[in-house]
């Protein structure tokens, strides 16, 4: 009866030690889902929507930082618990940026200026000094919705097919109605749809034809597809991850 009292108690210390074990483990491994989401997984998704958003207006890489970098730096613990395909994906893709922004470096003055001068054919009262730029202002099924002439260009849209992208990217849209103005930012003046066109067709042929800026053009678009697919990648790691918390 002894022998067998101490057999059950051994057993019940093991079954004990086994749980407290396990159940450690599974907090720790917890906490580390729940640091990996909000230290890594969602600033690095937030970086790349901005990105996304600098690339397709043509913006100076000031306006969208890419803090991977830093991250290696100050989060270099967490940093490399990421699945080795998605670091590799990362540091490709930061390379890729890195050069693009030296490029737009070099012709963001050139491109700016190419477009004023179109815009200046249909708002030629206006400075020279670019604080202002003409763009779609407005709701479309009840959602605000800017469309700038850069995105235009990026996109190789018109301004129809683009309102048709958005309302498939929103479709949950009350309606397709479209509501707004082509304006010029910080000025009263207003255009209509036909000299907002024929500014954006202008803009496109004058590109075409500088290899330059069809480079950049180009580049963009790598980097900007790139951002979008390490973007989606994340998101499902962060969704899974969820689950575990």
């Amino acid at each position: 009866m002894w022998n067998a009292g101490v057999a059950i108690g051994t057993i019940a210390m093991a079954v004990a030690t086994f749980i407290s074990i396990y159940s450690s483990k599974k907090e720790r491994d917890t906490q580390l889902n729940r640091e990996m989401i909000d230290k890594i997984y969602n600033p690095l998704i937030k970086d790349l929507r901005k990105i996304k958003i600098s690339i397709e207006n043509f913006e100076s890489p000031s306006h969208s930082p890419w803090n991977w970098e830093n991250l290696k730096e100050e989060r270099a613990i967490l940093v490399y618990k990421l699945p080795r395909e998605i670091f590799d994906n990362i540091e490709n893709f930061t390379s890729k940026l890195r050069r693009y922004q030296n490029l737009c470096k070099q012709l963001e003055v050139k491109l700016i200026e190419l477009v004023e001068r179109e815009e200046k054919k249909r708002v030629c009262q206006l400075s020279t000094k670019r604080s202002w730029s003409v763009c779609f202002q407005g709701k479309v099924g009840g959602k605000f919705c800017e469309v700038t002439l850069f995105q235009l260009l990026f996109w190789n849209e018109t301004f129809n097919q683009y309102i048709d992208r958005f309302i498939k990217e929103n479709p949950n849209l009350p309606n397709r109605k479209v509501e707004g103005e082509f304006v010029v930012l910080n000025t009263s003046t207003k255009l209509n749809k036909g000299d907002f066109e024929e500014i954006d067709t202008s803009i496109k042929k004058a590109v075409n034809e500088d290899s330059e800026l069809q480079q950049l053009l180009n580049k963009g678009k790598d980097v900007y597809q790139n951002a979008e697919i390490i973007e989606k990648k994340l998101g499902i790691i962060t969704k899974n991850l969820s689950k575990k918390i």
